[in-house]
């Protein structure tokens, strides 16, 4: 007998970011997996970079980049925060 698929409701979202990285903004997302893809549109062309997770990410050429997730709050309650990663 097949294993049950989860609903809708009970499904993991991709969830999205920014990787703020030498004055160049980058959107990205990460995937239930853990792993993520960061696209680079500032150029005439899209480029993308994947890895196996955030921290090979910025272990893999995104050194001193802050990440600034869709659904962090702001401590203040006030929106978004950012947060500062390795």
């Amino acid at each position: 007998m097949p294993e049950p698929q989860p609903t809708p409701a009970e499904a993991e979202f991709v969830r999205g970011f920014r990787l703020h990285h030498h004055a160049t903004l980058y959107h990205g997302a990460q995937f239930p997996s853990g792993r993520v893809i960061v696209l680079d549109d500032t150029q005439g062309f899209v480029g993308a970079t994947a890895a196996v997770s955030v921290e090979e990410l910025l272990r893999g050429g995104f050194h001193n980049a802050r990440i600034e997730w869709a659904d962090d709050p702001i401590p203040d309650g006030g929106g978004r925060s950012t947060a500062a990663a390795g």
